[in-house]
């Protein structure tokens, strides 16, 4: 049966689960640190336009700011000021009233993003409008909400906690007047903690496949504290990582992440091992059929995967490749200079 057609898929017994109280400021002990930081990320593709993209916010009561934004990009543009779509506003007032899924942001001027949660881990419903876009996308989850083993400290970036989960996205996305209905699986997030800097040396990626037929959906992060240096073949361990199998939820335990990259250092072939305690595996092997660069909180290539296989059957998903930064500012300079030298000059 597919995935999409199934009631929510509960994690093993033995596994924690999340309460919801989790989806609440109020739910968890929040430290008086300036950069005590609440955020969540919502991902979605339309994989026959070629289309990935994501809305994203995250809430500073201690600063009394929140910011969010919306990426949608389909091939045809690369840079956050070329693709499909960009927009990120740093400087909204975080909400007296409502709570991390039920709120509404606006600039002041013609930019509103809200979400509300009618069944907190389990439906949500996203919108943004601006100008001549507007995005109107309902979350239902698939599978329950998997804690992810960041650590129990605040020391790492993303902060002191972190879960994500597999749900289905429907609805339609307006840009320019062209309607584009969304239906396809797609996760979510959600982190809380002091968020600090990314460290330098950055190296490892995220990805996530969902099988044509319904048969498998994983998530698996995968990291690596060796500098990326010039390598452009490398191999990462799994960090974190669940995936759906036979109408069961499995937590990764190991796996590995190769990734292989053109010059330039832009991930052109992927290929992700995961196993569960109980023996289980998914083997997934894929190409991004397109790119954004992104570079705000941390710098990643973000693209939409064709997975050629996951476990012998085709699919789609994302692959989130970080680098980093000042590694990809050598390679971009070294590329503009050889470019210039070609042609004769600047």
């Amino acid at each position: 049966m597919p995935l999409t057609e199934q009631s929510i898929i509960r994690a093993a017994p033995g596994r924690p689960r999340l309460d919801a109280a989790v989806e609440s400021w109020h739910g968890h002990p929040r430290s008086d640190h300036p950069r005590w930081n609440e955020s969540a990320w919502f991902g979605f593709m339309v994989p026959e336009r070629n289309i990935n993209g994501w809305l994203y916010y995250w809430h500073r009561p201690h600063m009394n700011l929140s910011a969010g934004g919306v990426a949608i990009w389909d091939g045809n543009g690369d840079e956050q000021h070329d693709c499909l779509y960009f927009d990120w506003f740093p400087f909204y007032t975080h909400p007296t009233e409502g709570d991390h899924f039920n709120f509404t942001l606006n600039d002041g001027a013609d930019t509103t993003l809200s979400v509300a949660s009618p069944q907190p881990l389990e439906t949500y419903e996203v919108r943004y409008e601006k100008r001549e876009v507007s995005l109107n996308l309902s979350y239902r989850a698939l599978a329950e909400a998997q804690a992810d083993d960041f650590g129990a400290s605040d020391s790492v970036s993303f902060g002191s906690f972190h879960y994500d989960q597999l749900a289905h996205v429907q609805g339609t996305i307006v840009i320019d007047g062209d309607e584009i209905p969304v239906d396809a699986p797609h996760i979510r997030d959600r982190s809380w903690g002091v968020r600090h800097a990314f460290p330098p040396g950055l190296r490892g990626g995220l990805d996530l496949g969902h099988a044509d037929d319904g048969s498998v959906s994983f998530v698996a992060s995968m990291f690596s504290s060796e500098s990326l240096g010039e390598d452009l073949e490398t191999t990462e361990s799994l960090t974190y990582g669940h995936f759906v199998m036979d109408g069961t939820l499995s937590t990764g335990v190991s796996g590995s992440r190769t990734t292989y990259r053109d010059p330039d250092g832009v991930a052109q072939r992927v290929v992700m091992d995961m196993q569960d305690a109980e023996g289980r595996s998914v083997h997934a092997e894929g190409r991004p059929t397109n790119v954004l660069h992104y570079d705000m909180l941390w710098r990643t290539d973000w693209s939409l995967m064709r997975w050629d296989t996951i476990n012998g059957s085709p699919g789609y998903g994302e692959c989130q490749d970080f680098a980093d930064r000042a590694l990809f500012r050598t390679r971009r300079r070294r590329k503009h200079a050889l470019a210039a030298t070609s042609s004769g000059g600047r």
